[in-house]
């Protein structure tokens, strides 16, 4: 696949799978971050994305943006500098890549679009609820913290403002990226969180979501080889640990909600068929997680 594509936040743990995925499939990559990283391949070029200029420097030649470099998630002593910060830099790299003539964003969103964390659950601020299961690529935002409405802002952004102007633009709702070692803790973790009727809204409100990086990493490649007119917005995720007894979980933690699939059909709490349909694309590795038998004792 003859490319060149920017790739923002690059020395990041997920930056660093998708370059590496990048390159491997014959994609030229310039990388750029605040900081480096350990690897000279490709080197990177560090920029900070609130300098209009420096990115602006970047993008001659380059046919397709991945976007991942904003603030990483809730941090209680800064919401506003998260907040403004990174709708600024998303807002700095979408219009310098529109000004350059660049055809593709793909930009890093959160599943908190959908389902946010929050610090503290209360009558005041209670927890998301799920609008309906499974959740898929159209369960509507609601987004409850600073890094939430960032990324719905972002997403926003894109299909208002830079789609009709002429780009094809994806946003990806990751859950919790894990690598085997994280994910090994994030399985035994769900698993007793689904024991225990009661705990942990927002894992619930998540549907215990997970993606491998080196599945994230292969679906930014993907995007990048397939055409993807227009605007999408995509919710790559994974239940983890698989769940045979799909009524018990269901009516245990999720009385009431909508469902979109007969209940002896679902086999997730999260659909990826329109992905599967739409850019042949499903995750190889949680796929092939040994699910439990039963989530209630």
């Amino acid at each position: 696949m003859s490319m060149k594509v920017l790739v923002t936040g690059a020395a990041g743990r997920l930056g660093r799978y998708c370059v590496a995925d990048l390159i491997a499939s014959g994609i030229e990559v310039v990388a750029t971050d605040r900081r480096n990283n350990d690897s000279n391949n490709p080197p990177v070029n560090i920029v900070n994305l609130l300098d209009t200029a420096a990115i602006a420097g970047l993008m001659k030649g380059i046919q397709a943006v991945v976007h991942l470099g904003n603030h990483p998630g809730l941090l209680p002593d800064a919401k506003d500098r998260i907040f403004q910060e990174n709708t600024a830099m998303n807002m700095n790299v979408f219009q310098a890549a529109l000004n350059h003539g660049v055809r593709k964003i793909v930009f890093a969103s959160s599943i908190q679009v959908i389902a946010s964390e929050t610090l503290e659950f209360t009558p005041a601020c209670p927890p998301p609820h799920v609008c309906y299961l499974p959740l898929d690529s159209d369960s509507p935002a609601q987004p409850a913290n600073a890094y939430a409405l960032s990324k719905w802002i972002g997403e926003t952004m894109l299909r208002d403002y830079f789609v009709p102007a002429g780009m094809e633009a994806v946003a990806l709702r990751f859950p919790a990226l894990v690598n085997a070692a994280r994910l090994a803790r994030v399985r035994q973790y769900n698993k007793e969180v689904v024991v225990r009727a009661g705990v942990v809204p927002t894992r619930v409100s998540q549907c215990f979501g997970a993606l491998m990086y080196e599945d994230a990493a292969r679906l930014m490649t993907r995007l990048l080889s397939v055409p993807t007119p227009g605007y999408r917005v995509y919710l790559p995720a994974v239940t983890v640990p698989p769940i045979n007894n799909m009524s018990e979980l269901i009516h245990t933690y999720y009385p009431g909600v909508p469902l979109r699939l007969p209940l002896e059909a679902m086999r997730n709490l999260i659909d990826l068929s329109r992905m599967e349909k739409e850019i042949g694309w499903r995750p190889l590795d949680l796929m092939q997680e040994p699910p439990i038998e039963s989530v209630l004792t």
